[in-house]
């Protein structure tokens, strides 16, 4: 589609006509649609503003390795529509899925988006291609199975209409025969189909295995603040549910293709007895295929619906189960019940909207196949009444159209069904694996052997963000933060609560980007590092640290897998576990809750403390990692980090200041800056900050 235009109000609505149509076309699903649009209509109105009603723009679209683009060129001065005041635009930009790009060449603003077409039935058949194939020589022995199962079905229901024929011309040998060789032809069809079933359930465990494998990679690889902006129901739901609609898809469809050739052996009875009834019959399923076709285009945004209100639901009966010492303890459970049974209704009204237009096909489908019935019974009785048909045949046409009825209606129906459901789970996976509303984190390609550890922030700034291209401006952490830490220093970093601390570390570890600056380990970008060497170099140790449910011993064994007895005795030990661990029944091997529940928080925080030393990193971070300890264990642990050697950078943020008076730096960060550093007599002298905090603490103590 390419065209020119004025950017008059006319022409806008003609484009966004234009626009309609071509989504619909190319199966773009409805969200993207609206958003698109607004933002493209936001955009021209912006261009309108600045340059006049007679200036003449450009549209085109195309399609390219699986998205459709969208390209607007407005000749005239440079105009970049997010730096423009309008908040309607700005407000989109927050909530769209896909972001446009803007760029100004030889003095003409290009605006581009690009939409993924996931959803078109090519795109998703190729994908399941990709799967299917691993096991392509299970899937064709399933396939030509299947073919040899559909030719003795063709033959058993030719059989059959002579054996009919053999009652009513009461030749009982022939009919015997006849009996037998239906009977035969059944058995072998049913042992050719078990052997397409194994086949077709082998390759769709294949696929399960496979699609949840890359499924994981994609969501261990999803930016941390796209995962704290979605929640985690979303995710479960596309993990569990939708990767195992699409595997179990290749099973569904195979059982479908095994009714259509029972079908088509059936019509070419039916040709072969008589034309004109066979016409008919076309004529029927023509008109519920149709039927078919139009529910499950109307279908689908429906089901999306549906699926988003259900992961609302599930991903908070998620955090409930998660959380839910701590609405026992905050005696919150009313309000909770409120949010879920809000969400449950929400849910089962969007799955019974769903249900009632599937009802509502289902009843068209039926409608029609029973008044072709009542049709198909008058035509064989003219046709009986002029002579035209053999009563026998007659009764041979009304048994193969009683295979054809009810049948039809329910392979339709499921036809139905699968194809919204299928189709609806590969957008879905897709959108996680490949889409841009899911960005991936990225790494360079510089991998080193060995890091010093030397740490320094230039100029950073940072916010936290909706979207990977827009900033909250209200909640602005970091302004031009910059400090620097010598290899084997140990830092510390201190000041109220909210003041980044935290977000520093997570900067450093690239769980989050910062919006302007540098971040360098050993004078080198970490953004030029690959992930090997980055996350490799350091152990981040957190407050709050995330318990496996499974053994000690295999908790440990998730950082090391070729963890020794030895190395995690000593690990333990440092920590201060390993004294608790055997007071307990199974030991190494006692099973933990799920997040640790059933171990105190000062045991969470000492066995992570023992699963980051088995990192061996060149940095060791804690955030406030020990808040959980006394003084007399915080101490011990604080002495094991630090006798580890003289090889380690140790970054620390700790609550009580009294536990990093010693450390060879201190940063005390304010209004996102560094306010004050050096060592803790210095500050003391130099930096009212932290020597009000410091008097605060000791007078409280």
């Amino acid at each position: 589609m390419k065209k020119n235009f004025k950017l008059n109000n006319n022409n806008i609505q003609d484009l966004m006509a234009e626009m309609d149509n071509l989504f619909e076309k190319e199966g773009i699903e409805s969200n993207r649609q609206i958003c698109s649009k607004l933002l493209f209509e936001e955009v021209l109105f912006i261009y309108q503003t600045s340059l006049g009603e007679e200036i003449d723009a450009h549209f085109e679209t195309g399609s390219k390795k699986g998205k459709l683009h969208l390209i607007l060129s407005v000749p005239g001065k440079e105009i970049d529509p997010k730096k423009n005041d309008i908040s309607i635009y700005k407000m989109l930009l927050k909530q769209a899925p896909d972001i446009p790009k803007w760029t100004y060449k030889n003095g003409t603003n290009f605006v581009e988006l690009e939409l993924p077409l996931y959803n078109t039935l090519a795109k998703d058949l190729e994908f399941a291609w990709k799967y299917t194939k691993l096991k392509k020589k299970t899937f064709f022995l399933g396939a030509a199975s299947q073919l040899i199962a559909t030719l003795f079905n063709i033959l058993a229901a030719f059989l059959l209409a002579k054996l009919i024929i053999s009652y009513t011309d009461e030749i009982f040998l022939q009919a015997i025969l006849t009996a037998i060789g239906i009977f035969v032809l059944n058995i072998l069809e049913q042992g050719v189909m078990y052997i397409a079933s194994m086949s077709y359930n082998a390759v769709s465990y294949a696929i399960l295995a496979s699609i949840q494998e890359d499924m994981t990679d994609s969501i261990l690889k999803v930016r941390t603040n796209t995962m704290t902006n979605y929640g985690s129901g979303l995710f479960i739901q596309r993990m569990t549910t939708d990767t195992s609609t699409f595997a179990a898809g290749l099973n569904t469809v195979m059982d479908l293709l095994i009714q259509v050739g029972r079908f088509v052996g059936t019509l070419v009875a039916i040709l072969l007895v008589s034309p004109s009834v066979f016409l008919f019959e076309l004529f029927v399923l023509v008109c519920l295929y149709i039927v078919q076709h139009h529910s499950a285009k109307k279908l689908i945004d429906t089901d999306r619906i549906a699926r988003s209100a259900n992961e609302r639901y599930s991903g908070f009966i998620t955090e409930i189960v998660r959380g839910f010492n701590d609405i026992r303890t905050l005696h919150c459970e009313d309000p909770i019940r409120e949010e879920l049974k809000e969400r449950v209704v929400d849910s089962s009204n969007k799955m019974y909207a769903l249900g009632s237009k599937r009802f509502g096909h289902r009843f068209l489908s039926s409608f029609i196949s029973n008044l072709g019935t009542l049709i198909f019974m008058l035509i064989l009785g003219l046709f009986i009444s002029k002579g035209l048909l053999a009563s026998a045949m007659a009764v041979v046409l009304l048994n193969y159209h009683t295979r054809l009825g009810p049948n039809v209606i329910l392979t339709i129906d499921r036809l139905t069904d699968f194809y919204t459901r299928f189709r609806l789970s590969c957008e879905r996976i897709n959108s996680i694996i490949f889409g841009q509303e899911f960005p991936k984190e990225t790494f360079g390609d510089l991998s080193l052997d060995s890091i010093e550890g030397s740490i320094e922030f230039q100029d950073v700034k940072f916010s936290y963000r909706r979207r990977q291209n827009e900033y909250i401006e209200s909640s602005k952490v970091l302004e031009g933060l910059s400090f620097k830490i010598n290899a084997k220093q140990t830092a510390a970093f201190v000041g109220a609560s909210g003041c980044g601390k935290s977000t520093i570390f997570k900067l450093l570890d690239k769980l989050y980007l910062p919006n302007s600056g540098k971040v360098l380990i050993d004078g080198i970008d970490i953004n030029d590092m690959d992930k090997d060497t980055l996350r490799n170099s350091m152990s981040i140790i957190n407050q709050s640290p995330y318990i496996f449910h499974a053994s000690i011993r295999d908790n440990l064994r998730f950082v090391k897998p070729d963890l020794t007895d030895e190395e995690m005795l000593k690990v333990c030990k440092a920590a201060c576990i390993h004294d608790d661990i055997m007071n307990m029944e199974e030991g190494y091997d006692t099973i933990l809750g799920e997040g640790g529940v059933d171990i105190s928080g000062g045991q969470k925080q000492r066995l992570a403390i023992a699963r980051g030393l088995l990192c061996n990193a060149s940095i060791f971070v804690l955030d406030e990692a020990t808040s959980a300890l006394d003084n007399n264990t915080q101490s011990k642990v604080l002495e094991a980090i630090k006798n580890l050697g003289e090889d380690h950078t140790v970054l620390l943020i700790a609550h009580r200041l009294s536990t990093v008076v010693d450390a060879d730096v201190i940063f005390y960060i304010g209004e996102g800056k560094v306010i004050g550093s050096g060592k803790h007599e210095e500050l003391l002298a130099n930096c009212e900050e932290y020597r009000t905090l410091y008097h605060a603490e000791s007078s409280g103590s």
